[in-house]
């Protein structure tokens, strides 16, 4: 099966800009372990303009993810903590549903390989528990940088769903 880290889009720079989120979210508990401390709805201001869209995923500073792409997850079936996250322009009057969610994380490492002058990179997965056939969505550390993989049936359905400010980049992926 083909996998993708999903991230967002390079070219999408008009996004919300959270204001107050680290005065309303303590980070070190956006972890499976401390994740019950945060409360069950958070509002968040943020800042925008009148071009701003919002985007499929928020990535910094922390996991945010639409209402659409929540419903994919769940489709799927993959374990998540999800709690409500609410972000509030109260000058323009913009209000925007959103989900940090904290995902499986799983580690990886990334193995080079030189084939007739074409470097090829393949990522060596470390995983326990289930085969990596049955996960659709989950985080992998690689070179100090936390990714979202997602596999190809995942990625066609919330394409076919229209999000926006996403981009998906082919990975090789195989399971130690």
């Amino acid at each position: 099966m083909k996998y993708f880290i999903l991230k967002p889009d390079e070219k999408f720079f008009d996004g919300p800009i959270l204001r107050n989120q680290r005065n309303t979210i303590n980070h070190r508990w956006i972890c499976k372990e401390h994740f019950y401390k945060i409360p069950k709805r958070n509002i968040i201001s943020v800042t925008t303009t009148k071009d701003t869209i919002f985007p499929a995923i928020i990535t910094s500073p922390f996991l945010l993810v639409s209402e659409v792409f929540r419903s994919v997850i769940e489709m799927f079936g993959d374990m998540v903590l999800a709690k409500d996250v609410v972000l509030v322009d109260s000058e323009k009057g913009y209000i925007k549903q959103y989900f940090m969610v904290v995902l499986e994380e799983l580690a990886g490492e990334i193995e080079t390989k030189k084939n007739a002058g074409v470097l090829k990179k393949t990522i060596i997965l470390r995983s326990e528990g289930k085969p990596l056939k049955e996960r659709n969505i989950f985080m992998m550390e690689l070179d100090r940088c936390r990714d979202i993989v997602i596999s190809l049936d995942f990625a066609e359905s919330i394409l076919r769903r229209k999000v926006q400010g996403i981009s998906l980049e082919e990975i090789e992926l195989k399971e130690r």
